[in-house]
């Protein structure tokens, strides 16, 4: 595994933390046989390869150890703050700007759908 690492680490330029899923081979489409979530080079085992426990557990790890987000992953990382309910510790102010015009953009698109709706009843 630490191979497999390091190999992640040179060839795709992988950081920390991050999950690693190991396939069965020979099954059609390929099975989860094993889950690790990697924080600072410790392989943590996820019980039954279960996807959903190694999200939470790499996300919860950017908060127990004060990591920032990846710059290329934090809009994945804010959406989960919205879905885990994490008051939001924005790690980028690019994030931030990003939300606030999204805000803006939302407020304009439901002004817009309210006076479309209204011609629609007149009629």
């Amino acid at each position: 595994m630490f191979a497999a690492l390091e190999a992640l680490k040179k060839e795709k330029g992988v950081t920390q933390p991050f999950i690693l899923a190991f396939i069965q081979t020979g099954s059609i489409g390929g099975k989860l046989c094993d889950m690790f979530v990697i924080v600072d080079a410790v392989p943590i085992m996820i019980a039954d390869a279960n996807v959903s426990v190694s999200v939470e557990i790499l996300f919860a790890s950017y908060f127990v150890f004060n990591l920032s987000y990846p710059p290329s992953l934090c809009d994945v990382y804010s959406l989960f703050e919205i879905l885990f309910g994490v008051t939001p510790a924005i790690k980028s102010t690019s994030i931030r700007a990003s939300l606030v015009l999204l805000d803006s953009i939302s407020f304009v698109i439901v002004e817009i759908l309210k006076d479309v709706m209204m011609k629609i009843l007149k009629y």
